[in-house]
């Protein structure tokens, strides 16, 4: 008997859940931040050398490089052109295998014909799935066949077969307690053994499991590489085996690598013309593309971002990439079916060529490289077509074939081979993100027949398939892409937003609001919103709102940090009684709107009693607004406060009430001196906080940060941020005059820090180093500023100034990061505070203050923080 994982095993496996500035730079003298320039250069030079690395290690591959495998089928090709370049060229009529797609057919007041196939016989993701769940039943009814189970052992490989199906939460307990029951009585059965050990991951981090269970989980898989396993379950195995032991480094992790290459070969070989199991299953090839990419996905890059391994031809595919490439191509050498191997090799060859080319337009692509592309693609396109030839019903092919087309490869179309893949797979999602890319402006196509793609995604037979779902995101990539290229005209894309909300609104009554209608459709929703605003769409936008419940889930980071009751507030309020004071209360807090004139403050406060006056009732509607009013008051009592004393300190409360925050995750946790924010996120919910009401100018913007140290993610920086351009879609076409920011950084290695004036788009900063101390300890940061001129100040103390750098407009400032990042971030806030300015000088309780900034002493001058800072 195999000894099954320890309970000691399987608990730890369960535990690892993770968890001074002298000089006058506008004159040009040098200051003292210029002169430490080098100086700190030199020091994080000496840091770097002496900082301890993890050494990478580097699994070998001795096979034939990706030119050698391509040589090996150069007859083979050869043939499969000349067949290809037949059909492709045959006259409409005439006989051809495989046959023609019936032709585009015009349709009546539509600008383009309908691309999807007809209603009918459609394959569909759920049919897919449903084959697949057939396909392992099979495959282990093999297995028992010579490998009697008990009841236990056959369920828990039965529903392990079926995770991809509806249901997950109650497969997931049966999983469970199955495995549970067989642990407690052992089993000798190795298969099982190996399920067990993979059940005993799930949910893990890969990167937290250790090197002694990755050891002993590669123990228990190496059995049963010993038995004889169908090719499925050899694969299926190793390649859990690669995802535990790789990120644990152990030294097996090459065998383990080519032990899934062997799963993968044999697996392909076994799928001969007249095999039984291609046979009862058609869509196997696809299954085994589907393996040999999990497999080639472990192992894509080095830990320094690079293939790992580069093949001697020098095109850059990964170890893994090659381990599999080589599998499929020998398998389909010993007789087995050929798909998968071409499929592959052109996908390998299709990302080789933009490699070389790299994703800039025509003008950016040095010289040399539009050969190599040009060649790559023709490679691509070989192994895509002879894919096609054999399988024209599976649709992997003809999608890849989409991007050669956009390349200039082949003899069809991007929008033929789109019709081909819909038609092998209606629902096929890449095919639709495909084309959605090929047709993009940028590549020389056009919003408008995308526009009637995704307009042709709410067929009601389609209803109940992920089309819709497709045609959704193309609709997004479309109002994403509007500020750069030509918007579609007016009249289709404003029918296809109308359509795209009434798919929505269906959605929202049937799914269940806190799973798909937030982490799918939410997440698409956000730039339709904007297009929808810029179309004056307001009833579309409103009643998108309303099916969009905060049911727990923070809407914000769905709504570009905003509540849902600041976006859907006014929309319902502009419908009612007190429609104009509604009107006139959205547009003093637009984002591009200049500070309240004090003088207008007493009839907003008029406005507001007035939304709220006109609510009756106590539903859904009434509460937004009266939601969206008591922050509008809120707002204008801090701007109130504010003109009292020419100073202000803006609370935070666990609601962020009054600011704007797009973090992925926020916590708010009471201080001593108030509120204590903690933001992490990353992407398009980069974290920050910035108060939804503009202080008149020149103000000086005082706030305690914190950035949090991070082993595993490189320097950011985080601070105050000004201008107009702090919340850039595209941060590379801004200039310095759109605004930057004033920030501090903690290095990931050492406790030195840095702080920098960051001009957008992050160039030629400013910059000073200094020691830190303690854990992530708070920094007192304080910039004052007006168009063209920023201040920088730390603890109180100036640090560096900038006019011609400076942005030329000062809207809201925001606490936080310049632009999105990819990385995630985390840090904390406290204590922010406002003070205006009658003229451009510093309070005369700072320090070091150039002569043209000081300002004459005033009694009890003093900031909140001045007493309290520890940078």
């Amino acid at each position: 008997m195999i000894a099954t994982p320890s309970r000691t095993v399987v608990a730890s496996l369960i535990a690892l859940v993770a968890a001074g500035c002298g000089g006058d730079p506008e004159q040009g003298e040098p200051s003292v931040i210029e002169a430490n320039i080098a100086e700190a250069a030199a020091a994080e030079a000496t840091a770097e050398k002496s900082r301890p690395r993890k050494p990478i290690k580097r699994v070998l591959y001795a096979g034939p490089t990706l030119g050698v495998i391509h040589h090996r089928w150069r007859d083979e090709l050869a043939q499969t052109e000349e067949r290809f370049a037949r059909w492709a060229t045959a006259e409409r009529g005439e006989q051809v295998d495989p046959p023609a797609l019936p032709p585009l057919e015009p349709v009546p007041g539509q600008q383009f014909p309908a691309l999807l196939p007809p209603p009918g016989d459609l394959l569909t993701d759920e049919q897919f799935e449903q084959d697949f769940q057939r396909f392992w039943a099979d495959q282990v009814a093999v297995w028992t066949a010579e490998h009697p189970l008990t009841e236990d052992e056959a369920l828990l490989l039965d529903e392990v077969g079926k995770l991809g199906l509806e249901g997950a939460e109650e497969r997931n307990a049966a999983i469970a307690a199955a495995a549970d029951r067989i642990r407690e009585t052992g089993t000798d059965d190795p298969l099982v053994q190996a399920h067990l050990a993979w059940e005993s991951t799930r949910g893990i981090a890969v990167e937290s499991v250790t090197k002694e269970v990755a050891k002993e989980f590669a123990d228990v898989v190496e059995a049963l590489f010993a038995a004889e396993a169908p090719p499925w379950f050899l694969h299926r195995v190793a390649y859990w085996r690669l995802r535990v032991v790789q990120p644990a480094g152990l030294e097996d992790e090459g065998h383990a690598l080519e032990s899934a290459g062997d799963g993968l070969e044999a697996f392909a070989a076994s799928l001969t013309p007249d095999s039984e199991v291609l046979a009862q299953h058609p869509l196997a090839p696809h299954f085994l593309l589907n393996a040999a990419r999990d497999v080639a996905g472990l192992y894509p890059d080095d830990p320094e971002g690079q293939p790992v391994n580069r093949a001697a031809d020098h095109m850059s595919v990964s170890v893994g990439g090659l381990y599999t490439l080589n599998a499929l191509s020998s398998g389909a050498e010993a007789g087995g079916d050929p798909y998968a191997f071409h499929c592959f090799a052109g996908e390998t060859f299709l990302e080789t060529a933009w490699d070389a080319r790299g994703d800039g337009m025509a003008n950016q692509v040095v010289a040399g490289a539009w050969d190599v592309f040009g060649q790559r693609i023709a490679m691509a396109a070989q192994h895509l077509h002879a894919a096609f030839l054999h399988r024209p019903d599976l649709s992997p092919a003809s999608t890849k074939l989409i991007s050669v087309a956009m390349a200039g490869g082949g003899r069809l179309s991007p929008i033929a081979w789109f019709r081909w893949a819909v038609a092998a797979k209606i629902d096929h999602w890449d095919a639709y993100m495909a084309i959605a890319n090929a047709m993009h402006p940028k590549w020389g196509g056009s919003f408008d027949i995308l526009v009637s793609i995704s307009a042709e995604t709410l067929r009601e037979d389609l209803e109940d398939t992920v089309v819709p779902n497709a045609g959704w995101e193309i609709a997004r990539q479309i109002a994403d892409s509007g500020d750069d290229f030509a918007a579609p005209a007016d009249g289709p894309w404003r029918t296809l937003l109308e359509d795209q909300t009434g798919r929505f609104l269906e959605l929202a009554a049937t799914v269940e609001p806190g799973f798909r209608l937030h982490h799918f459709q939410s997440n698409r929703a956000r730039a339709l919103f904007e297009e929808m605003a810029d179309l004056g769409m307001s009833k579309e936008r409103t009643a998108m709102l309303r099916v969009w419940p905060d049911d727990g889930t923070d809407l914000r980071r769905f709504l570009d940090g905003y509540r849902r009751s600041w976006v859907l507030g006014p929309l319902l309020a502009a419908d009612g009684s007190a429609a104009e004071s509604a009107n006139r209360l959205a547009a003093a807090f637009e984002e591009e709107a200049d500070p309240i004139d004090s003088a207008d403050l007493p009839a907003l406060f008029e406005d507001v009693q007035s939304v709220l006056e006109s609510v009756n009732g106590d539903d859904g509607d009434a509460e937004t607004i009266r939601e969206w009013a008591g922050e509008v008051r809120l707002l204008l009592a801090w701007r109130q406060a504010y003109d009292e004393d020419r100073s202000f300190s803006l609370p935070i409360d666990e609601d962020l009430s009054g600011f704007r925050c797009p973090a992925e995750y926020v916590t708010v946790e009471e201080g001593e001196t108030g509120g204590i924010a903690t933001l992490s996120g990353s992407g398009r919910n980069t974290p920050y906080l910035s108060p939804l009401v503009a202080f008149p100018r020149p103000i000086v913007i005082y706030v305690s940060i914190s950035p949090e140290r991070d082993e595993s993610t490189p320097t950011r920086s985080v601070g105050i941020g000004v201008g107009r351009g702090i919340w850039p879609a595209n941060p590379g076409e801004l200039d310095s005059s759109d605004g930057g920011l004033w920030g501090i950084a903690r290095d990931p290695q050492t406790d030195s820090g840095w702080l920098a004036w960051q001009p957008l788009p992050h160039q030629d900063p400013s910059a000073r180093v200094f020691g830190t101390s303690g854990e992530a300890p708070f920094y007192p940061l304080q910039t004052m500023v007006r168009p063209d001129d920023v201040v920088c100040c730390l603890n109180h103390r100036y640090m560096v100034r900038t006019q011609r750098r400076g942005p030329s407009e000062i809207g809201r400032f925001k606490l936080g990061s310049v632009s999105y990042a990819q990385e995630p971030q985390r840090f904390r806030i406290q204590k922010i505070y406002v003070e205006g300015r009658s003229d451009f000088t510093l309070p005369s309780s700072f320090t070091e203050v150039p002569e043209p900034l000081q300002s004459e002493p005033e009694p009890d001058e003093a900031s909140p923080d001045e007493q309290e800072s520890t940078g």
